[in-house]
């Protein structure tokens, strides 16, 4: 995709969006991983505001899907988009539908989405978004008495990496 845009000169037609947003919601875990770096590459090389307009919206969309992979690469993109070698890769830091998104995935029914959505959140905090995490902290202090045991592991370090 990255490559893709680079032979057009930084120009990305709608119907490319929409492959790359098809491939966040492949059966394949794998090409789901890939769309979330190809989403990275996308956010080191195009304007903040176009990612916070063209991307994220669709991706925290996805959020809400009924299938739980999707859920958590949803997550996932949240967090490649946010968080680069560079620091934040949207201005102003989160944007608040993120955090939303994030949120949502705290408080998912499935227990995986919840402890990787934490373990996000934990690594977001570790790449320098402690601040915008903050607003997670209520969530994540509920989750402490989830009855599954990764997911009470995973909040509890987040918790911990927030409070640092």
């Amino acid at each position: 995709m990255v490559e893709v845009i680079a032979r057009t000169e930084g120009e990305i037609t709608d119907e490319q969006l929409e492959l790359l947003f098809l491939s966040l919601k492949d059966p394949v875990s794998d090409v789901r991983v890939a769309a979330c770096e190809a989403i990275r590459s996308l956010v080191k090389s195009m304007p903040a505001k176009w990612i916070e307009s063209k991307i994220l919206p669709q991706v925290c969309k996805q959020v809400d899907s009924k299938i739980y992979q999707e859920r958590i690469t949803a997550v996932m993109a949240v967090f490649y988009m946010c968080t680069t070698a560079e620091g934040s890769a949207v201005e102003g830091g989160v944007p608040a539908l993120a955090i939303a998104a994030l949120d949502t995935g705290l408080k998912d029914a499935i227990a995986n989405v919840r402890f990787a959505t934490a373990r996000f959140v934990q690594d977001m905090t570790k790449n320098g978004c402690s601040k915008q995490m903050e607003g997670l902290r209520a969530t994540l202090d509920s989750m402490s008495e989830d009855k599954d045991e990764d997911v009470t592991y995973f909040a509890s370090a987040a918790v911990a990496e927030i409070s640092k």
